[in-house]
């Protein structure tokens, strides 16, 4: 799949305006190039730990490019892991790691 369809359907599965409005704007400002770089680093299979995942939008760009990449995602915002969880159900990716709310510490 490409980088270009991944992110089509990932800003898709989100069901609120708002949540699809921001992913595609956070697209945007980390362009392809970026998210080439970076997934030139990640492991085609195996875990990969996401802190700070927010909605899951990165998690679910680079796990929609390669099948064997699992996911542990945490945030400290229940909302958004909540989005998180419902799109990668939509994206049938759910079985490939948890969205998991993070406790904050200091």
């Amino acid at each position: 799949m490409s980088e270009g369809s991944s992110k089509a359907r990932v800003i898709r599965a989100y069901a609120s305006r708002l949540i699809k409005t921001y992913c595609t704007i956070r697209f945007r400002i980390i362009n392809i190039r970026i998210l080439e770089e970076i997934g030139q680093y990640l492991p085609e299979q195996g875990r990969i730990l996401d802190v700070g995942c927010g909605f899951g939008l990165f998690t679910l760009f680079y796990a929609l490019l390669a099948p064997g990449r699992n996911f542990v995602s945490l945030d400290v915002n229940a909302a958004r892991i909540d989005q998180a969880r419902a799109a990668s159900e939509l994206l049938n990716v759910s079985d490939r790691g948890p969205f998991r709310i993070g406790e904050r510490r200091r």
